[in-house]
């Protein structure tokens, strides 16, 4: 059959988003009851901004340019996949040290703070395997308000939002 064009609704149709989004059920039942873990492993608390960081070779901005961050640290894309490292144990593609939580506090959604500097690097958090993490994420505010869509990648989720 032929493919039928619709409208989209208007960009700042917030009712029907939000009509759409409490419409969303979990599963919960008892063929599939939600047996949330009472015990956590570990705690992550990401924030998700933006920054600006110098660039020499850029010409617009002064030398500098905007970036991405979570908790303040910008990806560096490595040469070598992070898997392909990590499953032939290939040394200084990444390190470990991912902050677990933001270097430094301040109102997130307010007043950013002087430094919009972050750092840069290729950095994980390692988690060993069949752990059970809380991750908390809070979008910032630090050049304009943000709004990021987030997917996640695991094994089994529950979301509260």
């Amino acid at each position: 059959s032929p493919t039928t064009l619709t409208i989209p609704p208007p960009k700042n149709a917030t009712a029907i988003a939000n009509q759409f989004t409490n419409s969303l059920r979990s599963l919960n039942s008892k063929t599939f009851p939600a047996k949330v873990p009472l015990t956590v492993d570990h705690s992550l608390f990401f924030t998700v901004g933006l920054g600006i960081n110098p660039c020499p070779t850029c010409k617009a901005g002064n030398g500098s340019r905007v970036v991405a961050s979570i908790n303040n640290v910008t990806f560096v894309m490595p040469t070598t996949a992070l898997l392909q490292a990590h499953f032939f144990n290939i040394s200084g593609v990444f390190t470990t040290d991912f902050p677990a939580k933001p270097p430094h506090v301040f109102n997130y959604t307010g007043t950013p703070p002087t430094n919009l500097q972050t750092t840069s690097g290729t950095k994980a958090y390692r988690l060993p395997y069949n752990s059970t993490v809380q991750l908390v994420m809070q979008d910032t505010g630090i050049i304009s308000p943000e709004n990021h869509p987030i997917h996640l990648h695991g094994f089994n989720f529950f979301a509260v939002g």
